[in-house]
């Protein structure tokens, strides 16, 4: 019981952030002052949104090392989240989104590792469906890009 009280106290009002919506919410955040007038929010109201969430992230984050790299990682997810939504990649990206939700399905908080996995599955998937015989074909750009990607965290 006590591990248990432990976890949801380190986790508490991070469940947004931990099923993968906080860029979204931020993202509803910075927008949530125009559009359809039933859902718009006044400028006051969207300002204390983002001091909700800032609070959130200063509670649960005491570096800003362990912040960024969170920040970071969760930004890759919702790319990959909507890669795998859209264009002619979006089944090897489906495949490293479902790697993230499983992730995240067993309350994991994602890292630039997880990130790094799950595009190594995308990478992994384009190379084996751009196979001709014996033949390769090069990498997508945007998997080329995305390697370049994680050169950088390392």
């Amino acid at each position: 019981m006590q591990i248990w009280g432990k976890v949801c106290h380190k986790y508490e009002d991070m469940t947004d952030m931990l099923t993968g919506t906080m860029m979204e919410e931020l993202a509803n955040i910075i927008t949530c002052v125009m559009g359809d007038a039933r859902q718009r929010c006044s400028i006051y109201e969207a300002d204390q949104d983002f001091e909700r969430f800032g609070k959130t992230l200063i509670a649960n984050f005491k570096d800003k090392a362990t912040l960024w790299a969170f920040l970071r990682a969760s930004l890759r997810q919702c790319h990959i989240h909507k890669l795998s939504n859209v264009g002619k990649d979006e089944a090897a990206w489906a495949k490293a989104d479902e790697y993230l939700t499983n992730l995240m399905d067993s309350d994991t908080m994602l890292t630039l590792e997880n990130t790094n996995d799950a595009i190594k599955r995308a990478e992994n998937y384009m190379l084996r469906q751009n196979t001709d015989g014996d033949k390769r074909v090069a990498l997508p750009s945007q998997a080329q890009s995305m390697t370049a990607l994680m050169v950088m965290t390392k």
